[in-house]
């Protein structure tokens, strides 16, 4: 999600910000993202996403 072509913690951290509302967690590539496939971002994404790391 940030671009840096690796599935790690920071893009954990940046998907919990960005759903967070943090105006600085921008994802450089939102569709890398969503792990799940259903077209959007959400609490499930992170989830599958920390289960990763």
């Amino acid at each position: 999600m940030n671009g840096d072509t690796m599935t790690d913690e920071a893009d954990a951290r940046l998907l919990c910000g960005w759903l967070s509302g943090k105006p600085d967690a921008v994802p450089a590539e939102p569709a890398a993202g969503d792990l799940n496939g259903d077209g959007r971002l959400d609490a499930a994404d992170l989830t599958l996403l920390k289960r990763l790391n």
